[in-house]
């Protein structure tokens, strides 16, 4: 079952749709979206399970791809430039290849069409111990994260997800789900044949161990016009780490 996905909107132009990772949201690709929206009506999603989009009990990527198909349905006439980074970018390459007739062009951020082995269940159960009943402050939630996740980055990452409603905290994230969905996330459906055989480009983190030779040529398999480019001194998160260069190849890329 197909879920409506929340969104954020700027700029105008040809429809390009933005699809973050696990435990993002739509607001983790704002700055890229501001850079992009002179050239681009650029359309920011929550997936399913984030942010202020709809819980779902299933997480997978047909799903997800369906939600994104639907949503290109709705908010973009049919057909859209779709951008996805990490669990965004499976969800869009599986949209490409199921739905090739909704995607103008696919851009991947720092993710191969494999299976992953994945340590994300240490942090969802880390973000369940949390008792949101008895903390007063984010800082003191983070106080609860540090033994689990020693990086200061990836707890304020992780804890962009708490948010304040009424006189409680709550989660912008559907934790049970993710954490049994952790294995499912970390993978890559079987596609069997399928391709996609529109424009692609897949941006490396030149720091980062996500895209592999055996990645890359997993990815030129589904993607046979593939373009691979990797930006040198970003890991994961490319898109932060190297906004401007991000942003002129994306904005190189779809314009085309």
């Amino acid at each position: 079952m197909t879920v409506d996905l929340n969104f954020r909107e700027m700029g105008s132009g040809p429809a390009l749709v933005i699809a973050h990772g696990l435990f993002g949201s739509s607001s983790n690709w704002q700055a890229i979206g501001r850079r992009l929206a002179d050239r681009f009506r650029v359309l920011l999603v929550d997936m399913r399970n984030h942010g202020e989009s709809p819980w779902n009990d299933t997480m997978d990527y047909p799903s997800m791809a369906a939600d994104l198909d639907r949503f290109i349905q709705q908010h973009a006439d049919g057909r859209a430039r779709v951008l996805g980074h990490s669990m965004g970018a499976k969800a869009a390459m599986v949209l490409a290849v199921s739905h090739a007739e909704s995607v103008h062009s696919l851009a991947a951020v720092d993710v191969a069409p494999i299976s992953y082995t994945s340590g994300f269940r240490r942090y969802t159960q880390a973000l369940s111990d949390i008792p949101l009943n008895q903390i007063q402050s984010r800082r003191e939630a983070e106080g609860w994260l540090t033994e689990v996740v020693h990086e200061p980055g990836v707890r304020a990452f992780l804890l962009h997800n708490l948010k304040r409603v009424d006189d409680r905290w709550a989660w912008r994230i559907n934790i049970p789900v993710l954490h049994d969905a952790i294995h499912t996330i970390a993978g890559f459906p079987e596609l069997g044949d399928a391709r996609y055989q529109g424009p692609a480009l897949l941006i490396a983190g030149g720091n980062s161990n996500y895209v592999t030779d055996a990645g890359a040529a997993a990815a030129r398999m589904l993607l046979p016009q593939l373009r691979l480019v990797a930006v040198p001194g970003a890991g994961h998160w490319v898109h932060s780490e190297q906004p401007d260069h991000v942003a002129q190849l994306l904005g190189d890329f779809f314009v085309g």
